[in-house]
């Protein structure tokens, strides 16, 4: 299943640069995400009808970012996607071990979908 486009979407709902797996950008805040799972989560005549996706949407801000409002903006844009969000957590981590520091706010997120 590829929810790609969804997750676009969400990029653009909030203002954010999306990518999968990887942000190459030079945006101090942005979003990434990726794939944890995929299973069948619905047969029918012996085949998958519905695929449920897993997966992780990171959303990186400078350490003094108050990064609450955009916290709920991404919670949001994520159900409005079909989205359903399991949880949250926000730590704060080294920057490729330097100095800086940056948050990462998780969603875990599942999606139940047509195979497309």
């Amino acid at each position: 299943m590829n929810i790609n486009p969804m997750m676009k979407a969400v990029g653009e709902a909030v203002g954010y640069p999306c990518k999968q797996d990887i942000y190459e950008g030079k945006e101090d805040k942005f979003l990434v995400f990726s794939y944890e799972d995929e299973r069948a989560s619905y047969y029918a005549d012996n085949d998958e009808e519905e695929i449920t996706v897993k997966i992780q949407v990171q959303f990186i801000t400078p350490q003094k970012y108050n990064y609450f409002a955009d916290k709920k903006l991404i919670k949001q844009a994520l159900k409005d996607q079909g989205f359903t969000v399991e949880h949250i957590e926000t730590w704060l981590d080294d920057v490729a071990a330097g100095t800086d520091r940056a948050r990462r706010t998780i969603f875990s997120c599942y999606y139940t979908g047509a195979d497309n």
